[in-house]
């Protein structure tokens, strides 16, 4: 029985230069890297992911638990109505820094790299709704 070993950088590398992403990319391989934290990533291809999320999103109709903070919601719920930083922070009574805070957090949870983007994915994931506002607002 073999021990499973980590790769050294050099390995890594040469495991990338001989096509491994492009075996995620078609599906025929999965990628999981994991951190000295215990946190996990897995990197799987495009295809593999809308079906992930097609049956998520078939499920009933509930959306899953949503990683964003109630600021982060509310945030991005102005974001969707259109409103622009300033236009939030003077809504939530926020320093405009700590708005682009609550945005920069909500765009790294979900991967994203814009805050209409992170705005539309947590809206079609549910996690958005306008009835209960997480803030009493």
């Amino acid at each position: 029985m073999s021990t499973a070993r980590r790769p050294s950088g050099d390995a890594v590398a040469a495991m990338f230069a001989d096509g491994l992403l492009a075996e995620v990319a078609s599906g025929r391989a999965r990628l999981l890297v994991s951190y000295r934290t215990g946190e996990e990533l897995v990197i799987i291809a495009a295809g593999e992911l809308a079906a992930l999320e097609a049956n998520a999103s078939s499920s009933g109709g509930q959306p899953g638990p949503s990683p964003l903070t109630a600021r982060e919601t509310a945030v991005l719920r102005l974001v969707g109505d259109g409103a622009s930083g300033a236009q939030i922070a003077d809504r939530l009574g926020l320093a405009l820094n700590t708005v682009n805070q609550h945005l920069v957090g909500a765009r790294r949870k979900l991967g994203v790299h814009s805050s209409k983007e992170a705005a539309a994915r947590s809206q079609a994931r549910g996690w958005l709704h306008a009835d209960g506002d997480a803030l009493g607002a």
